[in-house]
């Protein structure tokens, strides 16, 4: 499926160095330049009282079909989560995929007006069985992204999705914070606050986090980030790349 979506772009040169969905949670509003294919992933250590996670891959692909369309793919992660007492669990992730879609581009407007987009998609349950989900479960972001003054950048999301488990039906709902600044030419670093709530839990999900970003190049950029959560004790960090072509 991969392949076939980068056989399907046609190949054009960007006039913008790479901009990447990761490190953080929040996604951006700008979309992979048309005739390009961006490959982002990464791997997350994760550990709280009781629980210690990680994920390997975390591959997200996307590719710019049109000015105002990228195609996203997810085809990979792999994670382990081991507990105290409990046996060890790992195996695929589900496969999602979505489409990004520009609502409105700022262009010459004033510096409070932000770049606005929206993200659809759905998982596949395709994955390993501790961790497939029961059917199919769409969802949908709103990112808003503003430039400011002095490499200042803020970002937000509105986040909404339909899932199920055990036969039950639920909403998750999520919202996220970004500042960043670039500090050179090639590094940047962000702070970031997210939440998410589920409608089965009255107690909301909130997390802090923080990272760098280093271009190596414009069309390649690796990353750091570590985070702590307010359930369970928990804390994270993790490492990644994007890169296109």
């Amino acid at each position: 499926m991969v392949a076939a979506l980068v056989a399907c772009v046609p190949h054009l040169e960007p006039a913008e160095p790479i901009s990447s969905d990761r490190p953080d949670h929040t996604e951006s509003a700008q979309l992979v330049p048309r005739g390009m294919v961006q490959v982002e992933g990464g791997t997350t250590v994760a550990s709280g009282r009781d629980t210690r996670m990680a994920s390997y891959g975390e591959i997200l692909v996307r590719a710019g079909m049109h000015d105002a369309l990228e195609l996203r793919v997810e085809p990979f992660t792999y994670t382990t989560v081991s507990g105290d007492g409990a046996p060890r669990a790992a195996g695929v992730e589900d496969l999602a995929l979505g489409i990004k879609l520009p609502i409105f581009r700022r262009d010459s407007a004033p510096r409070f007006v932000p770049d606005v987009s929206v993200i659809g998609a759905t998982s596949v349950p395709t994955g390993a069985h501790h961790s497939r989900g029961d059917g199919a479960q769409p969802g949908a972001v709103l990112a808003a992204d503003w430039t400011l003054a002095g490499g200042l950048g803020f970002g937000s999301n509105l986040a909404i999705s339909r899932g199920r488990s055990g036969g039950e039906r639920y909403w998750e709902r999520g919202a996220s914070a970004t500042f960043g600044i670039g500090v050179s030419e090639r590094a940047g670093i962000y702070g970031e606050w997210f939440a998410v709530r589920d409608t089965r839990d009255d107690a909301a999900v909130h997390v802090l986090n923080t990272g760098i970003t280093y271009k190596l190049s414009s069309d390649f950029q690796l990353d750091a980030r570590i985070g702590r959560g307010n359930r369970h004790g928990g804390s994270f960090g993790g490492i990644g790349f994007a890169t296109r072509w």
